[in-house]
């Protein structure tokens, strides 16, 4: 096997397990949608966990794919710049300007990548209750959480 096959391998498995987590995610967003639009005041609802495993493997089997896509993107990223990185540092013989350079480089990926995280899981959420597609999502989740950004 070639090295370019082994990095497509790689990246493939990581992007494979985080659509793994993200569609766990998901099913459970879904379940706790269906719960809560079956309740009432007279009566407590039942979540529709069946219904919610159809919604998250085909109606939205692309949303959670392009969701756990993104995150892998970032996450690539990020090990890729900190493992040059080190190598970097390590070869310049711990310069300190170099070594806070990359310092501060590796908190603001992590930032990128948190954030990243933190909007698809809203986004998620918000497709979880309207079913919308994943970009209307998450714009709509980000729009809802500056609307009521002291209430949460």
């Amino acid at each position: 096997m070639t090295t370019t096959m082994m990095t497509v391998m790689c990246i493939g498995s990581f992007w494979f397990f985080l659509w793994i987590q993200y569609s766990a995610k998901f099913v459970v967003m879904c379940s706790t949608a269906t719960y809560y639009f079956n309740s009432d005041v007279d009566d407590e609802g039942r979540a529709e966990v069946f219904l919610a495993f159809k919604m998250t493997h085909v109606n939205h089997a692309g949303t959670v794919a392009f969701g756990s896509f993104a995150i892998t993107l970032i996450s690539i990223i990020t090990f890729s710049f900190t493992f040059w990185a080190k190598k970097a540092v390590l070869l310049s013989k711990q310069n300190a300007a170099l070594n806070a350079i990359v310092c501060c480089s590796e908190c603001g990926l992590k930032c990128v990548e948190t954030i990243t995280d933190y909007l698809t899981l809203n986004a998620f959420s918000y497709i979880a209750i309207t079913g919308d597609g994943f970009c209307e999502g998450a714009w709509k989740g980000f729009l809802m959480q500056i609307k009521h950004m002291l209430e949460f």
